[in-house]
């Protein structure tokens, strides 16, 4: 079990986030709405995966600036930097709300369809690939680049319900399935031969 293996506890609700570790991907932000949302969902844990490239310096300070954050917030106990991981495949299955919070638009966003595939719910900011991914209050919720506190309020809204979760984990899988799939892209590329040959 991955949750076991990161010291995340079994009943834990679990948000997470996953890319390189850079300023623009707003890890900070995440950060930020994580010490939110800390005091009100007290077995909530926090998962910011990914790594510094290395011989990319600063990267590795965002990486210890962030570490440091969660201390000055006080949620160092409830925020769980693991680096990169082979099977973070597997720890997103078990999120609750998988989070992109970039700063800059996305060019796509491959990590939101990979969680979207996996029945996650998510939450991302409303720019450049995401906004073409994810369908606002169907699939998962849209926020404002940089803006932590909508943010927490919009994982907080699916952390108070676990209904909407389902459903829009459900809807996620779906549109993953009838829009991002290796048979969604033959049927379309076929139709597109079907068109043109008309």
């Amino acid at each position: 079990e991955v949750r076991a293996a990161l010291g995340i506890p079994v009943d834990a609700t679990l948000v997470g986030a996953a890319s390189r570790l850079t300023p623009w991907k707003g890890q900070d932000r995440f950060v930020h709405a994580a010490a939110k949302l800390a005091e009100r969902f007290p077995t909530a844990r926090f998962v910011v995966a990914g790594s510094p490239e290395a011989g990319q310096a600063h990267q590795q300070e965002y990486f210890e600036s962030l570490k440091r954050l969660t201390a000055d917030l006080g949620i160092a106990d409830r925020v769980l930097f693991p680096g990169y991981l082979s099977n973070l495949q597997d720890l997103m299955a078990t999120m609750d709300v998988f989070v992109l919070p970039s700063v800059q638009p996305e060019p796509f966003g491959m990590v939101i369809v990979e969680a979207m595939a996996l029945g996650v719910p998510v939450v991302a900011t409303n720019g450049g690939g995401p906004r073409e991914i994810v369908r606002d209050w169907e699939t998962g919720l849209l926020v404002p680049p940089g803006d932590s506190a909508a943010l927490a309020d919009a994982v907080g809204s699916l952390l108070a319900d676990s209904n909407m979760r389902a459903r829009f984990g459900a809807a996620a899988r779906d549109r993953v399935r009838d829009t991002f799939s290796l048979e969604a892209f033959r049927h379309n590329l076929h139709r597109l031969y079907r068109e043109g040959a008309a």
